[in-house]
């Protein structure tokens, strides 16, 4: 009776046991354990089967059933070479309990078999979907670093849009990039981006005749060459390398070729399929990238050149009133105003005429571009009237004025020119100068014009006058 109590207890206990790891092993993420680490649980299977064998007895039915659930979880778990490698010990396991059991030992011949037939059947559709299932991850994964990549392609600016295509294979798992530029127009081309070639300098001129960059070119396609080729073709700079496999994926832009994105692996790896349909994909967004920007700079330069007209005086080409209002509030401290005003130019335009007249003007801008400093800006505020704004003029700045009315003497023109200073002051505003240094050219004209007069002084500086 006793006997028969500890037999019910162990057999409780190993099936409580084998209940246990079969949950453990349901519940584990085995699936994503190393082959390695799954090995040593087939042992330990087989292991506690026998020890239950030995010491409780089990049911001739259910006996062979464990095996077979064991070579279940086998062809599923591990390689399709495990099953036949660790048939020997299936054997064993299966026999060593049994000795001396001929009808046991005779159900060895169906029971083995069958495990192998199990594992044989279930090992194959298992490793198919382990296969599908890792090459989804992967292209999923892949895919992903391109729409990453992608989002950050939206610079504004071609050369920065160029850093981040090669950047962005990078991203992907490629051990080099470059792009480069392309104008078939003249037969070139420009190694505008690098990455994972330190000895190479952007900036380089390449012939596009030739290489992989000539194939795309001459093709139209995409070209994936190996060591081997690149060495025979010839192909500028990769040849040197020592890469082992290379892609070119040509970036479109318009219907013309624009670039070409080359990307490789030092090691001896092949390029798959699903990188090179996620480097497509790049070079379609980099197209619309470089698009986009290079549309952008056009439009950018476009602006800054009406912005540039809109500030210009047009007969003169010094700067205009609207310039003036958008200098005059951000003056400084010490900067000095001078506003000039050519003498009796009525006189001149009835003289010579208006064209006359105009070339007097020009003349004389040509004249303060020439002798201003550099960092003096010369405006026409209107008719004869100009301005001239002079960041942190100095102490000399009487002598720097009395200069522009000697040179300008020293030239015979057809009239003087009169003109008042005035220094900003900090308790000033900006209006009060310019205000101050109109009072003063007023006070030059009427004592007699072709001089200079200083705000906040009492007299002409005759230093100056003629």
């Amino acid at each position: 009776m006793a006997d028969s109590g500890w037999s019910a207890f162990l057999r409780v206990l190993f099936a409580l046991a084998i209940f246990g790891v079969a949950v453990l092993l349901w519940k584990l993420p085995w699936h994503r354990w190393p082959s390695s680490s799954l090995l040593s649980i087939v042992p330990l299977a087989f292991s506690m089967l026998m020890a239950y064998e030995w010491l409780i007895g089990m049911n001739p039915y259910v006996y062979p059933l464990g095996f077979i659930l064991t070579y279940v979880w086998i062809g599923m778990a591990l390689p399709r070479w495990v099953p036949w490698a660790a048939a020997p010990l299936l054997l064993l396991a299966y026999v060593w309990p049994k000795l001396g059991e001929t009808a046991a030992l005779q159900a060895t011949v169906i029971a083995v078999p069958t495990c192998l037939l199990v594992a044989e059947v279930i090992g194959p559709a298992m490793h198919r979907q382990r296969r599908s299932r890792d090459s989804q991850a992967r292209r999923a994964d892949l895919f992903h670093r391109v729409a990453q990549a992608a989002r950050h392609i939206n610079s504004l600016e071609p050369a920065a849009v160029l850093d981040e295509i090669t950047t962005a294979s990078s991203q992907l798992g490629f051990e080099m990039a470059c792009i480069v530029r392309v104008s078939a127009r003249n037969q070139q081309g420009e190694l505008a981006s690098v990455f994972g070639m330190p000895a190479t300098e952007t900036g380089q001129i390449l012939a596009i005749d030739q290489g992989i960059v000539g194939a795309v070119l001459r093709e139209g396609r995409e070209q994936e060459w190996h060591r081997q080729r690149m060495r025979e073709e010839g192909c500028p700079i990769l040849a040197e390398s020592d890469l082992s496999t290379v892609l070119a994926e040509p970036v479109w832009n318009s219907g013309e070729l624009a670039a070409v994105l080359v990307v490789g692996h030092y090691r001896d790896t092949a390029i798959t399929d699903d990188e090179k349909a996620a480097l497509e994909i790049l070079a379609l967004e980099a197209a619309a990238a470089l698009s986009n920007a290079e549309l952008f700079d056009v439009e950018r330069r476009q602006s800054a050149a009406y912005r540039d007209q809109s500030r210009q005086d047009a007969l003169t080409g010094l700067g205009n009133r609207h310039l003036m209002n958008l200098l005059l509030p951000k003056i400084a401290p010490d900067d000095v105003l001078l506003l000039l005003d050519l003498d009796h130019f009525k006189s001149v335009n009835d003289r010579l005429g208006h064209d006359g007249g105009d070339q007097v003007l020009v003349t004389f801008a040509e004249f303060l571009r020439r002798e201003l400093r550099e960092g003096d800006i010369g405006i026409r505020i209107g008719g004869e009237e100009f301005m001239v704004l002079m960041p942190r003029a100095g102490d000399n700045v009487r002598d720097v004025a009395g200069r522009l009315l000697d040179r300008w003497r020293a030239q015979s023109p057809v009239t003087t020119f009169s003109m008042g200073l005035a220094v900003h002051r900090t308790e000033w505003s900006p209006e009060e100068t310019f205000k101050r240094a109109d009072e003063a050219l007023y006070a030059a004209k009427r004592e007699g014009r072709d001089r200079l007069s200083v705000a906040g002084e009492s007299e002409t500086d005759h230093s100056t006058t003629a």
